[in-house]
């Protein structure tokens, strides 16, 4: 029973990871309806970096005005969503002031990332103390997620 129940975790494990692993592709490679949905998005991209994953969902990693990108769309062309590096200035006022109200506030920002899709937008910040990290998640008018 052991040995049955191991091969079947090797099994569930190999078919999780084909699903979400990343593979590195080429960006002649990827497919025109994708890319043409790209540039009707994005068209002053820098800097593509393209991957495809067990789904065959494509996801690239680029640049907008010297900031970092990341934007993924279904094998059949449909935008599934994308986020972009900010810095905290950068945020609406309603998710500063909210943030600066936290127990959060005095601790060092990391990151700051804007994300969307068709359902919803979020921003995300990361904050850092001695010991902990806290990713705090607001909607746009500055309610926690």
């Amino acid at each position: 029973m052991y040995k049955l129940l191991t091969a079947f975790a090797f099994v569930l494990t190999l078919s999780v990871n084909s699903i979400f692993a990343q593979t590195d592709v080429e960006t002649t490679k990827v497919p025109k309806n994708i890319m043409e949905a790209f540039k009707a998005k994005y068209p002053n991209d820098e800097n593509e970096k393209w991957t495809k994953d067990g789904k065959n969902n494509y996801t690239v990693v680029f640049k907008i005005n010297k900031k970092k990108c990341r934007s993924t769309y279904s094998k059949d062309a449909k935008w599934q969503g994308a986020s972009i590096a900010l810095a905290f200035d950068e945020l609406p006022d309603a998710v500063k002031d909210a943030f600066k109200k936290t127990e959060y506030a005095a601790w060092k920002i990391q990151d700051v990332m804007k994300s969307e899709s068709e359902l919803e937008t979020i921003f995300t910040i990361t904050a850092k103390d001695k010991k902990e990290q806290k990713f705090l998640t607001f909607l746009p008018d500055g309610k926690l997620k």
